[in-house]
């Protein structure tokens, strides 16, 4: 289950749905227009509420009747310059064909957006149409002072005409959308997503539209922002000494913040799904699990990580053999470099890149990670009681890591003695117990077991 495709409450394990509901019932007793906030950080299911929020909109009889929903992903279309024009060309796309008094209410407020789609190129085309302004030709160090002059007022007089004609449309546009709404007989509740992720100016640009230009009875906006990231956006436009909470604020009638997930049980549910048909991976799912919590691994970092786990699982034949019983140490040390490994690939790829370039300095390397604490576990864990899965766990980053650069610069592996690379658990005079003990310099060695090759084949996907 990939938190980003649910698309429905049904699907969701969270709880969120009375959230959902509880929203709906504020815009269901307000009649003026409303726009709402939906804040949250980047990476925590924002998208995922929202479609499954639209969802319950539009097929739960409860709600289907009073509200007409339309979604607009700002972040795919801002490349587009206007935003008005992005928002009308998505309401279009998503007119229901099957309604024609509605597709026929839209097409009259498309007749009056028309013209104002060509205002921001009027002055420059009709200049170049009466040949005054050829921008390939001319050459204003011949241009007189009086042609100058004509030039200006002839550009001032056109500017003036815009500024005129587009107060006009933009009255009438706003009766025309009024109208559209009236003849659904619905409230228009419309979703936009990814705003943060969009250029600045478009951001900026998108919400003072939405603000003057929809700013109409039985219109609800909902924005699913990350209220940080935006204020960045604002401060790239008009300076880190700008007020943006205050500048946002006069935007949003309400402002929501979506409480936090709890992703160790997300974690959990990936687990339960990923690696049900495989075997020895009960300490993988731990060491992501509490890695990932370390970290700070926000639900679309778990989402990458496990897109590359799935593809990365087949490739590892001691998760694939049901039938060979392999020494529990082994697969638990095995386990925890993975899941490091997969951890700096995801929220520490410049660490990581310098690992398997066997590029890095021991000491300052070992300072980007830290050991996940086990001894609260009040239960073994898979085979092992938790105080001897911590006393491997300790030094086994710092080991493999130092017989990585080894490794790198030693031209013969086989010369290498195995003992001096081994980790596992010690007797009491010092000596490791045989059956729970591993020399990391076999993973090396071997092509087939080797750790690094295989992450590094997942990659190139």
């Amino acid at each position: 289950m990939d938190n980003q495709n649910l698309n429905s409450f049904s699907q969701d394990l969270f709880n969120r749905k009375c959230i959902a509901e509880n929203l709906t019932k504020i815009i269901e007793s307000k009649n003026k227009p409303m726009v709402i906030s939906l804040d949250s950080d980047w990476g925590t299911g924002k998208t995922t509420f929202v479609t499954m929020w639209k969802d319950l909109l539009d097929n739960d009889s409860n709600y289907n009747s009073k509200f007409n929903t339309l979604y607009f992903n700002a972040w795919e279309h801002d490349y587009i310059k206007d935003p008005l024009l992005a928002i009308f060309s998505e309401i279009e796309i998503q007119i229901k064909e099957d309604d024609p008094l509605l597709k026929q209410q839209f097409d009259k407020v498309k007749s009056k957006f028309s013209p104002y789609l060509k205002l921001g190129a009027t002055t420059i085309f009709k200049m170049l149409t009466r040949g005054a302004l050829d921008l390939d030709k001319i050459d204003l160090g011949e241009t007189n002072e009086d042609e100058l002059i004509s030039l200006a007022e002839k550009l001032g007089d056109l500017a003036i005409q815009e500024v005129s004609a587009s107060k006009n449309i933009r009255s009438e546009l706003k009766k025309e959308m009024s109208k559209y709404q009236e003849s659904s007989c619905k409230k228009i509740i419309f979703f936009i997503d990814e705003l943060d992720r969009c250029r600045p100016s478009f951001a900026i640009e998108l919400l003072e539209v939405i603000k003057h230009l929809f700013d109409i009875d039985n219109f609800i906006f909902i924005i699913s922002i990350d209220k940080e990231q935006l204020s960045h956006s604002v401060s790239t436009i008009y300076g880190q000494n700008m007020d943006t909470v205050g500048y946002l604020r006069r935007f949003f009638d309400l402002d929501y913040k979506l409480p936090k997930i709890d992703t160790k049980k997300y974690i959990d549910i990936k687990n339960s799904i990923i690696f049900k048909d495989y075997t020895n991976t009960g300490y993988l799912e731990v060491f992501l699990k509490e890695l990932f919590k370390i970290e700070n691994f926000s639900l679309r970092d778990i989402d990458k990580a496990y897109y590359y786990i799935e593809l990365l699982l087949p490739l590892i034949n001691e998760f694939n053999d049901h039938g060979t019983k392999f020494n529990t140490t082994y697969i638990m040390i095995i386990s925890y470099i993975y899941s490091v490994l997969i951890m700096a690939k995801i929220k520490k790829p410049i660490i990581y890149k310098q690992i398997i370039n066997s590029n890095y300095k021991l000491d300052e390397i070992l300072n980007h990670f830290t050991t996940p604490n086990f001894l609260d576990y009040r239960n073994n864990i898979v085979n092992y009681h938790p105080e001897p899965l911590q006393f491997i766990v300790n030094n086994l980053l710092k080991k493999y890591l130092e017989i990585n650069l080894i490794v790198d610069s030693s031209k013969n592996l086989y010369d290498l003695n195995p003992e001096n690379f081994m980790v596992g658990l010690k007797e009491k005079d010092g000596s490791y117990v045989y059956n729970a003990k591993f020399s990391l310099l076999e993973l090396f060695k071997e092509p087939r077991l080797n750790i690094q090759s295989k992450l590094e084949f997942i990659e190139g996907f």
